[in-house]
């Protein structure tokens, strides 16, 4: 790891945590940030694309998320939706539209999060074949 790599990164840790002892509770959009990293962390370079993980699974300790749980479908839509910016600004592909998971552990310390990627564009054939299949019942 470079010098400036490992400043910036004790530089992100000392300003975030001070704000993090501000509040009580994981804010929505230090989700949306950590998901972001995540992305940039684990993009692929191919000949002509570079891909970034579609499947995203968030462990919460079960203070953080309750609340954030509590949003439902809306809340994981948006995130998918700011991802999808953020890769579409950076020139980068997705496999299948993002898909994110909250799931509550209690291993995890409040405040915070592991995100755990994957590439997976199984939902897409799965999708096709739905379609091939209403295709064929149709006609």
């Amino acid at each position: 790891m470079n010098l400036l790599a490992r400043f910036e990164g004790m530089a992100e840790y000392l300003f975030t945590g001070a704000f993090k002892k501000g509040t009580a509770r994981l804010q929505p959009v230090e989700l949306a940030k950590e998901l972001v990293k995540a992305m940039l962390k684990n993009k692929q370079i191919s000949i002509s694309q570079v891909y970034v993980p579609n499947i995203y699974r968030v462990y919460l300790h079960s203070s953080d998320w309750g609340p954030l749980a509590s949003f439902g479908d809306v809340f994981l839509i948006e995130l998918s939706k700011y991802l999808f910016a953020e890769a579409t600004r950076n020139g980068y592909t997705f496999l299948t539209k993002p898909a994110i998971e909250l799931h509550s552990d209690e291993t995890v310390n409040p405040r915070e999060m592991i995100v755990e990627v994957d590439f997976d564009d199984s939902r897409r054939r799965k999708e096709r074949r739905r379609k091939e299949r209403r295709k064929r019942d149709s006609g």
